[in-house]
Protein backbone atom coordinates (compact mmCIF):
# COMPACT_ATOMS: atom_id res chain seq x y z
CA UNK A 1 0.00 0.00 0.00
CA UNK A 2 1.39 3.39 -0.87
CA UNK A 3 2.27 6.24 2.06
CA UNK A 4 -0.43 8.14 0.63
CA UNK A 5 -3.26 5.72 0.68
CA UNK A 6 -1.58 4.97 4.53
CA UNK A 7 -2.36 8.34 5.10
CA UNK A 8 -5.87 8.98 3.16
CA UNK A 9 -6.82 5.66 5.21
CA UNK A 10 -6.03 6.86 8.51
CA UNK A 11 -7.38 10.05 7.82
CA UNK A 12 -10.71 9.05 6.73
CA UNK A 13 -11.22 6.15 9.51
CA UNK A 14 -9.96 8.25 12.36
CA UNK A 15 -12.31 11.35 11.15
CA UNK A 16 -14.96 9.27 11.51
CA UNK A 17 -14.15 7.72 14.66
CA UNK A 18 -15.00 11.05 16.40
CA UNK A 19 -18.76 10.03 16.35
CA UNK A 20 -18.13 6.52 17.43
CA UNK A 21 -15.81 7.67 20.76
CA UNK A 22 -18.84 9.70 21.77
CA UNK A 23 -21.59 7.66 21.41
CA UNK A 24 -19.08 5.18 23.50
CA UNK A 25 -18.29 7.95 26.39
CA UNK A 26 -22.08 8.67 26.39
CA UNK A 27 -23.16 5.24 27.39
CA UNK A 28 -20.34 3.52 28.71
CA UNK A 29 -17.62 3.45 31.18
CA UNK A 30 -14.12 5.24 30.07
CA UNK A 31 -12.01 2.43 31.32
CA UNK A 32 -14.38 -0.45 30.51
CA UNK A 33 -14.87 1.10 27.00
CA UNK A 34 -11.16 0.98 26.49
CA UNK A 35 -11.19 -2.65 27.77
CA UNK A 36 -13.97 -3.87 25.44
CA UNK A 37 -12.50 -2.20 22.65
CA UNK A 38 -8.75 -3.31 23.00
CA UNK A 39 -9.61 -6.78 23.98
CA UNK A 40 -11.76 -7.59 21.28
CA UNK A 41 -9.20 -5.91 18.89
CA UNK A 42 -6.30 -8.06 19.76
CA UNK A 43 -8.46 -11.22 19.18
CA UNK A 44 -8.83 -10.30 15.82
CA UNK A 45 -5.45 -9.50 15.59
CA UNK A 46 -4.88 -12.17 17.08
CA UNK A 47 -6.83 -14.59 14.70
CA UNK A 48 -5.08 -12.80 11.73
CA UNK A 49 -1.74 -13.65 13.02
CA UNK A 50 -2.77 -17.44 12.89
CA UNK A 51 -4.17 -17.09 9.72
CA UNK A 52 -1.15 -15.83 8.17
CA UNK A 53 1.49 -17.54 10.20
CA UNK A 54 2.93 -14.54 12.31
CA UNK A 55 4.93 -15.36 15.00
CA UNK A 56 3.89 -13.89 19.00
CA UNK A 57 6.53 -15.62 20.92
CA UNK A 58 9.40 -15.22 18.87
CA UNK A 59 10.41 -12.17 21.16
CA UNK A 60 12.84 -11.59 23.99
CA UNK A 61 11.61 -11.21 27.62
CA UNK A 62 12.92 -7.80 27.25
CA UNK A 63 11.47 -7.11 24.22
CA UNK A 64 8.41 -8.49 25.36
CA UNK A 65 8.09 -5.98 28.21
CA UNK A 66 9.09 -2.86 25.62
CA UNK A 67 6.01 -4.22 23.68
CA UNK A 68 3.92 -4.53 26.96
CA UNK A 69 5.00 -0.76 27.99
CA UNK A 70 4.12 0.69 24.57
CA UNK A 71 0.45 -1.02 24.72
CA UNK A 72 0.09 0.24 28.03
CA UNK A 73 1.01 3.66 26.28
CA UNK A 74 -0.72 3.41 23.33
CA UNK A 75 -4.03 1.33 23.72
CA UNK A 76 -5.11 2.00 27.02
CA UNK A 77 -3.24 5.39 29.00
CA UNK A 78 -4.21 7.22 26.03
CA UNK A 79 -7.63 6.19 25.78
CA UNK A 80 -8.43 5.96 28.61
CA UNK A 81 -7.25 9.56 29.96
CA UNK A 82 -8.82 11.47 26.67
CA UNK A 83 -12.17 9.58 27.54
CA UNK A 84 -11.91 10.87 31.69
CA UNK A 85 -11.14 14.28 29.88
CA UNK A 86 -14.20 14.54 27.99
CA UNK A 87 -16.37 15.24 31.47
CA UNK A 88 -14.30 18.27 31.91
CA UNK A 89 -13.83 19.58 28.58
CA UNK A 90 -15.67 20.25 25.14
CA UNK A 91 -14.58 18.10 21.98
CA UNK A 92 -13.37 21.09 20.31
CA UNK A 93 -10.74 21.66 23.30
CA UNK A 94 -9.72 18.60 23.60
CA UNK A 95 -8.88 17.93 19.33
CA UNK A 96 -6.66 21.31 20.03
CA UNK A 97 -4.80 20.27 23.01
CA UNK A 98 -4.53 16.51 21.27
CA UNK A 99 -3.40 18.60 17.82
CA UNK A 100 0.31 19.79 19.67
CA UNK A 101 0.96 15.33 19.03
CA UNK A 102 2.50 17.00 15.96
CA UNK A 103 5.08 18.94 17.63
CA UNK A 104 5.47 16.36 20.41
CA UNK A 105 6.20 13.71 17.44
CA UNK A 106 8.67 16.31 15.99
CA UNK A 107 11.06 17.42 18.51
CA UNK A 108 10.82 12.97 20.25
CA UNK A 109 11.70 12.20 16.61
CA UNK A 110 14.65 14.34 17.08
CA UNK A 111 15.94 13.40 20.10
CA UNK A 112 15.50 9.56 20.01
CA UNK A 113 16.55 9.12 16.03
CA UNK A 114 19.03 12.02 15.83
CA UNK A 115 17.02 13.31 12.72
CA UNK A 116 16.92 17.05 12.31
CA UNK A 117 14.17 19.08 12.24
CA UNK A 118 12.94 20.03 8.79
CA UNK A 119 12.12 23.89 9.68
CA UNK A 120 8.81 23.38 6.64
CA UNK A 121 7.49 20.52 9.21
CA UNK A 122 7.69 22.92 11.93
CA UNK A 123 5.68 25.71 10.13
CA UNK A 124 3.45 22.96 8.61
CA UNK A 125 2.68 21.89 12.70
CA UNK A 126 1.79 25.63 13.85
CA UNK A 127 -0.34 25.86 10.48
CA UNK A 128 -2.14 23.06 11.50
CA UNK A 129 -2.67 23.55 15.42
CA UNK A 130 -3.37 27.37 14.82
CA UNK A 131 -6.28 26.05 12.37
CA UNK A 132 -7.50 23.52 14.82
CA UNK A 133 -7.04 26.31 17.79
CA UNK A 134 -8.90 28.97 15.21
CA UNK A 135 -11.85 26.21 14.36
CA UNK A 136 -12.47 25.87 18.46
CA UNK A 137 -12.02 29.31 19.21
CA UNK A 138 -15.77 29.94 20.03
CA UNK A 139 -15.69 27.10 22.43
CA UNK A 140 -12.01 28.46 23.82
CA UNK A 141 -13.18 32.06 23.98
CA UNK A 142 -15.78 31.19 26.58
CA UNK A 143 -13.55 28.95 28.44
CA UNK A 144 -13.18 29.89 32.16
CA UNK A 145 -10.44 28.24 34.08
CA UNK A 146 -11.76 26.41 37.32
CA UNK A 147 -10.24 23.13 38.98
CA UNK A 148 -12.52 21.26 36.56
CA UNK A 149 -11.37 22.54 33.64
CA UNK A 150 -7.85 22.61 34.67
CA UNK A 151 -8.15 18.81 35.58
CA UNK A 152 -9.39 18.40 32.22
CA UNK A 153 -6.70 19.90 30.61
CA UNK A 154 -3.81 18.10 32.27
CA UNK A 155 -5.70 15.33 31.46
CA UNK A 156 -5.95 15.61 27.78
CA UNK A 157 -2.21 16.61 27.64
CA UNK A 158 -1.39 13.56 29.71
CA UNK A 159 -3.71 11.52 26.80
CA UNK A 160 -1.47 13.24 24.11
CA UNK A 161 2.05 12.33 25.78
CA UNK A 162 1.06 9.07 26.19
CA UNK A 163 0.01 8.93 22.41
CA UNK A 164 3.06 10.46 21.56
CA UNK A 165 5.60 8.57 23.04
CA UNK A 166 4.00 5.30 22.07
CA UNK A 167 4.09 6.12 18.38
CA UNK A 168 7.85 7.03 18.89
CA UNK A 169 8.11 3.66 20.33
CA UNK A 170 6.31 1.59 17.04
CA UNK A 171 8.91 3.47 14.80
CA UNK A 172 11.62 2.37 17.09
CA UNK A 173 10.13 -1.35 17.21
CA UNK A 174 10.11 -0.88 12.75
CA UNK A 175 13.58 0.77 13.33
CA UNK A 176 15.12 -2.73 14.38
CA UNK A 177 12.84 -4.32 12.62
CA UNK A 178 10.35 -5.70 14.67
CA UNK A 179 6.57 -6.71 12.85
CA UNK A 180 3.93 -4.65 13.43
CA UNK A 181 1.35 -6.81 12.93
CA UNK A 182 2.54 -9.11 15.88
CA UNK A 183 3.48 -6.20 18.07
CA UNK A 184 0.31 -4.51 17.67
CA UNK A 185 -1.17 -7.17 18.36
CA UNK A 186 0.67 -8.18 21.86
CA UNK A 187 0.44 -4.45 22.75
CA UNK A 188 -3.53 -3.90 22.35
CA UNK A 189 -3.80 -7.13 24.65
CA UNK A 190 -1.77 -5.56 27.65
CA UNK A 191 -3.27 -2.14 26.78
CA UNK A 192 -6.82 -4.18 27.57
CA UNK A 193 -5.59 -5.68 30.85
CA UNK A 194 -4.32 -2.54 32.16
CA UNK A 195 -7.54 -1.13 31.23
CA UNK A 196 -9.46 -3.85 33.04
CA UNK A 197 -7.05 -3.09 36.14
CA UNK A 198 -8.26 0.60 35.87
CA UNK A 199 -11.93 -0.28 36.13
CA UNK A 200 -11.32 -2.83 38.83
CA UNK A 201 -9.64 0.04 40.74
CA UNK A 202 -12.22 2.49 40.24
CA UNK A 203 -14.94 0.13 40.54
CA UNK A 204 -16.15 0.36 37.31
CA UNK A 205 -18.83 -2.56 36.63
CA UNK A 206 -18.49 -4.58 33.58
CA UNK A 207 -21.70 -4.37 32.25
CA UNK A 208 -21.88 -4.16 28.29
CA UNK A 209 -24.01 -1.77 27.13
CA UNK A 210 -26.27 -3.70 24.80
CA UNK A 211 -28.16 -0.33 23.41
CA UNK A 212 -27.43 -0.35 19.30
CA UNK A 213 -25.59 2.50 19.26
CA UNK A 214 -22.80 1.63 21.28
CA UNK A 215 -22.31 -1.95 19.85
CA UNK A 216 -22.15 -0.37 16.42
CA UNK A 217 -19.20 2.19 17.41
CA UNK A 218 -17.62 -0.40 19.15
CA UNK A 219 -17.60 -2.77 16.42
CA UNK A 220 -16.00 0.39 13.83
CA UNK A 221 -13.76 0.94 16.82
CA UNK A 222 -12.28 -2.13 16.59
CA UNK A 223 -12.44 -3.53 12.89
CA UNK A 224 -11.83 -0.07 11.49
CA UNK A 225 -10.18 2.53 14.09
CA UNK A 226 -8.10 -0.19 15.99
CA UNK A 227 -7.10 -3.02 13.52
CA UNK A 228 -7.15 -1.45 10.04
CA UNK A 229 -6.01 2.74 11.05
CA UNK A 230 -3.61 1.67 14.01
CA UNK A 231 -1.54 -0.65 11.46
CA UNK A 232 -1.93 1.85 8.27
CA UNK A 233 -0.89 4.76 10.56
CA UNK A 234 2.23 3.18 12.58
CA UNK A 235 3.32 2.02 9.35
CA UNK A 236 3.60 5.17 7.63
CA UNK A 237 5.00 6.16 11.25
CA UNK A 238 7.46 3.80 10.10
CA UNK A 239 8.25 4.91 6.36
CA UNK A 240 7.83 8.43 6.72
CA UNK A 241 8.41 9.56 10.25
CA UNK A 242 6.50 10.53 13.52
CA UNK A 243 6.53 14.04 12.66
CA UNK A 244 5.05 13.99 9.01
CA UNK A 245 2.73 11.15 9.78
CA UNK A 246 1.24 12.90 12.85
CA UNK A 247 0.02 15.49 11.04
CA UNK A 248 -2.88 13.17 10.24
CA UNK A 249 -4.36 13.76 13.71
CA UNK A 250 -4.64 17.69 12.89
CA UNK A 251 -6.95 17.03 10.18
CA UNK A 252 -9.35 14.79 12.11
CA UNK A 253 -11.02 17.61 13.73
CA UNK A 254 -11.75 19.35 9.87
CA UNK A 255 -13.13 15.76 8.63
CA UNK A 256 -15.29 15.81 11.58
CA UNK A 257 -16.87 18.98 10.85
CA UNK A 258 -17.29 17.80 7.32
CA UNK A 259 -19.44 14.93 8.89
CA UNK A 260 -21.18 17.55 11.34
CA UNK A 261 -22.41 19.28 8.09
CA UNK A 262 -23.82 16.30 6.51
CA UNK A 263 -25.04 14.57 9.38
CA UNK A 264 -25.73 17.43 12.41
CA UNK A 265 -26.41 20.63 10.10
CA UNK A 266 -23.37 22.23 11.42
CA UNK A 267 -22.98 25.20 10.16
CA UNK A 268 -19.89 26.71 8.70
CA UNK A 269 -18.67 30.44 10.19
CA UNK A 270 -15.60 32.43 9.35
CA UNK A 271 -13.77 30.78 12.18
CA UNK A 272 -13.98 27.63 10.22
CA UNK A 273 -13.43 27.82 6.97
CA UNK A 274 -10.26 30.03 8.63
CA UNK A 275 -9.32 27.67 10.29
CA UNK A 276 -9.95 24.60 7.68
CA UNK A 277 -7.68 27.04 5.26
CA UNK A 278 -4.74 26.56 7.98
CA UNK A 279 -5.33 23.23 8.26
CA UNK A 280 -5.50 22.41 4.31
CA UNK A 281 -2.05 24.63 3.73
CA UNK A 282 -0.30 23.12 7.17
CA UNK A 283 -1.68 19.70 5.67
CA UNK A 284 -0.35 20.74 1.54
CA UNK A 285 2.84 21.49 3.00
CA UNK A 286 3.36 18.36 4.78
CA UNK A 287 2.43 16.54 1.63
CA UNK A 288 5.30 18.53 -0.47
CA UNK A 289 8.37 17.88 1.91
CA UNK A 290 11.53 16.52 0.13
CA UNK A 291 10.86 12.84 1.66
CA UNK A 292 8.07 11.87 -1.54
CA UNK A 293 5.05 9.95 0.02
Amino acid sequence: MTNILLYLTTIGIWGCSFFAINYQVDTGNPATSVFFRFILAALLMLVLCIATNRKLLNFTIRQHCIIAFQGFLLFCINFWLIYEASAFLTSGLIATVFSTIVAMNIFGSALLFKTAIDQRMVVAAILGFAGVGVIFWPEISQLHLNKGIIFGLLLSLGGTISASIGMLMSAYFQKIGLPIVSTNTIGMAHGALLAGVIAIAKNEPFSFPTNNTYVISLAFLVVFASVIAFWSFLTLIGRIGPGRASYAMVFFPLLSLLLSTLFEDYKWSLNGVLGATLVILGNTLVLRLKRNM
